[in-house]
């Protein structure tokens, strides 16, 4: 697979912090994983913004992933094997993250 011309997704978090905030960003294929590239920023008015963050979900320790449709966007469902890699994204809970596209 050519990794060089992938394309990006855009996500946002469902769930971040209860909804006080919102992580907006960019799903991309790697060589070696999924990489998540994304900004927190506030819900309400959307002025404040974090630095860049990234996370890398080596295939490896990808267990699933699934695409649910719904009315207006979908949603990417992402599991790993591991808690540690997705601790960073606070919109997942046991391993496991939606992303809404």
């Amino acid at each position: 697979m050519d990794y060089t011309n992938s394309q990006t997704i855009p996500f946002e978090s469902v769930d971040y912090h209860h909804g006080l905030k919102v992580a907006k960003g960019l799903l991309k294929l790697g060589k070696e994983g999924i990489e998540l590239e994304y900004q927190v920023q506030d819900s309400f008015v959307g002025v404040f913004k974090s630095e860049v963050q990234n996370i890398l979900v080596p295939y490896k320790d990808l267990e699933s992933i699934h695409f649910k449709k719904g009315w207006f966007s979908g949603k990417i469902m992402l599991k790993t094997s591991s808690l540690q890699l997705m601790q960073e994204l606070h919109a997942s809970e046991q391993g496991e993250c939606v992303l809404k596209v």
